[in-house]
């Protein structure tokens, strides 16, 4: 049977690299950065197309915050995983406690 600190160490791992993933996603997206708008010939064009790129921004935005709050998530559930002490060390210790009061009783 897995241990819940295997599970706990996994998930902090797992947590780690989708957050540096969404770091090297966020600087290539700075460093290849571009407005891509062109000189149209009109107000309407220079709306259209500044909107267009404030939409594709967004979303991207959006993609990336949700990416790294499932990382932040994996990495504290995994971190509690860790410290909770496991179910079968709890139940040894509570062995040993009847263990050595019922020995204490006997004598």
């Amino acid at each position: 049977m897995v241990d819940a600190k295997f599970f706990g160490y996994a998930f902090t791992i797992v947590g780690f690299i989708i957050l540096i993933h969404a770091a090297y996603i966020t600087l290539s997206c700075f460093y290849g950065y571009s407005t891509g708008i062109t000189s149209p010939s009109g107000i309407e064009g220079v709306l259209s197309g500044t909107l267009q790129w404030l939409m594709n921004l967004v979303v991207k935005l959006a993609f990336l915050g949700i990416y790294v709050w499932i990382g932040s998530i994996l990495i504290s559930r995994g971190i509690v995983a860790i410290r909770q002490p496991s179910i079968t060390t709890e139940s040894k210790r509570e062995k040993k406690v009847q263990k050595s009061g019922d020995e204490e009783s006997q004598h």
